[in-house]
Parts: structure tokens; sequence; C-alpha cells
């Protein structure tokens, strides 16, 4: 059910109109909406840092949209240096796990509200720590904030299986599923409070649910070194 896969007609008709009409909003570019740093520090965790000049000369939406199908448009499009075929193929993917993102968390919030195995608790956790390094879009690409309310929502269920696991167990090793759990839960709350695209209230939930954690692990024995 997590892995469901969306519908991309959709995507395909907001891109075509993009290509399709030079004076759309969809031609500003992620300098012009503010989004370089987001994308600069995504493409630097994918190693995909040298192709930040590309990236440069296309809105958010656009890269949202890249694809096996329009990538030498865009390309062309930048009519600037080449890209390895090796280098497009990666970019492909990382678009599409970022275009798949808000229905992955719809689906991760259906699965978490049914009972969840040490290693799928695992599995979302690294999902979840991995997506957190794909730049959320700002004010200046989308109205509203409905993604981090997904992302805060999502963390708040993680933290719900977490604490029930948690409360079946005499003691707790750090290299066991649940501590690894445990510890990529922590670091996605890093991620979600070093970004400025999250509402305060966003923020101090998201510093309560790692308290909250922190305080419950304390009082089980544990092997974290």
């Amino acid at each position: 059910m997590f892995w469901l896969q969306p519908s991309g007609n959709d995507c395909k008709d907001k891109m075509a109109s993009t290509l399709e009409d030079p004076q759309s909003i969809d031609n500003l570019t992620i300098l012009d909406q503010e989004m370089d740093g987001a994308v600069a520090k995504w493409l630097h965790y994918l190693k995909l840092h040298k192709y930040q000049w590309f990236f440069n000369s296309l809105s958010y939406l656009e890269i949202e949209f890249i694809d096996e199908d329009n990538i030498d448009d865009f390309i062309a499009k930048v009519n600037k240096n080449s890209i390895t075929r090796g280098a497009q193929k990666k970019i492909c993917l990382s678009t599409k796990t970022l275009r798949d993102r808000s229905q992955k968390l719809n689906n991760l919030l259906l699965a978490l509200d049914l009972e969840v195995t040490p290693n799928e608790l695992c599995e979302f956790m690294s999902y979840m720590r991995d997506i957190l390094h794909y730049p959320i879009p700002n004010k200046n690409c989308v109205v509203g904030d409905q993604l981090q309310q997904d992302i805060v929502l999502v963390m708040e269920k993680l933290l719900n299986q977490l604490l029930e696991k948690l409360g079946k167990i005499r003691s707790l090793a750090a290299q066991s599923l649940l501590g690894m759990s445990i510890n990529k839960y922590l670091e996605c709350t890093l991620l979600i409070l070093g970004n400025q695209t999250f509402m305060e209230q966003q923020i101090d939930k998201t510093s309560m649910f790692a308290e909250t954690l922190r305080c419950r692990v304390h009082r089980i024995p544990r092997n974290f070194n």
C-alpha cells in the first residue's frame, strides 16, 4: 500500500503547458523563486551539484516534472553544457521521487494506522530521512503548506509507533531495528528543525516529538555505544 504509484496525467498536462507557454509563471527560475539554496543542498546530497547550472535555469515545477521523455528538451532549453547519460538517469530517478512524494506520504499515513512490523518501521524511517533532504517548495512556488502538514503528521504517527514498540521491550540495543529506527527518527527531526519552510508551530511540534522520544528512551536500559 505504501508504494502505490500516483497517476502521471496531471503531471504531463502541467508540464506540456509549461513548455508551450513561454510567458507561464512556471518559467520563473528557482533563483526568482528563492529556491536555489534548497535545490543546491539537495544536489549535494545526491552528488549532482556539478549540474547546479542546469537546475538554476528552471522553475521548481519544471524540475519536479523532469523525466526520461523530456529531459533532453530541458537541456536544449538551457542550452549551456552537456549532461552525461548516467547523470541524466540519476536526475530522472530523483525528480520522480520528488514528484511522487505527496502521494507516498499519503500512503504512509494510511499504513501507519495499521500494525507495522519493525522491518517496515525502519523502512519508513529510511524513506522519511531520505525525502527530507529533498527541496520543499516555498510560498513562491505553491499556495499553503500542505506538504509540511503531511510530513509533521507522518512524524506524529511514526512517534506513536515507536512509543508503542518501546512499551513492549525491556532493553534497547543501538543496532536493533528499533534502535536504528529511533536514530533515524531523531535525524528526521533535525532535518525538519533546520528547514525554513516549516511554520513555527510545526517546528515546535517536531521539537516536542523529539523530546518525548528521548525521554522515553532514557527510561529504558540501553546500549547505544
